[in-house]
């Protein structure tokens, strides 16, 4: 049949499926296997509000359908304090799972001196911070240098 079974005191713990994937303590649904697993780079690009950026660097890994993000940048300017900034090129367009809202994911990353709120939409390769209104810290105008991290699930 193709598939490799895996057993401890009699039970199956693993299940290696024909048509790729595993599955674990007896579940042979191919819906249910892991069958994706990669480890990659990304850039964040300029997309909104954000001017000069520079040392832009990103890293992902994607298990399944859930995507890690890792990312710094380097801005030299916002255009307006009054609005929301962006940056474009996530390897993966996050899903739509919230259906009440197009916000698929968020968390708190760090400037200097503030911290911003960040967040996915579904399927939209672009990555919004709320610099209007930092959780800490004020908004400007002015260069800072964002890092940090989001998880959300792909389509």
């Amino acid at each position: 049949s193709g598939l490799t079974i895996f057993e401890s005191n009699g039970s199956e713990t693993i299940r290696i499926l024909s048509t790729g994937g595993i599955t674990f303590n007896g579940d042979s649904g191919t819906s249910n296997a892991l069958d994706d697993y990669e480890e990659g780079t990304w850039t964040p690009t300029g997309n909104n509000n954000f001017n000069g950026i520079t040392n832009a660097e990103g890293y992902y890994t994607k298990v399944g359908k859930i995507v890690t993000l890792n990312f710094q940048f380097n801005y030299t300017s916002l255009d307006n304090s009054g609005t929301y900034s962006a940056v474009a090129g996530l390897p993966f367009q996050p899903g739509d799972y919230n259906s009440n809202t197009g916000v698929e994911a968020t968390n708190c990353i760090f400037g200097t001196n503030k911290l911003v709120l960040n967040y996915v939409n579904s399927n939209s390769s672009i990555l919004f911070f709320e610099t209007s209104r930092p959780i800490a810290g004020s908004a400007s105008t002015g260069a800072d240098f964002f890092r940090g991290s989001i998880v959300y699930m792909t389509a």
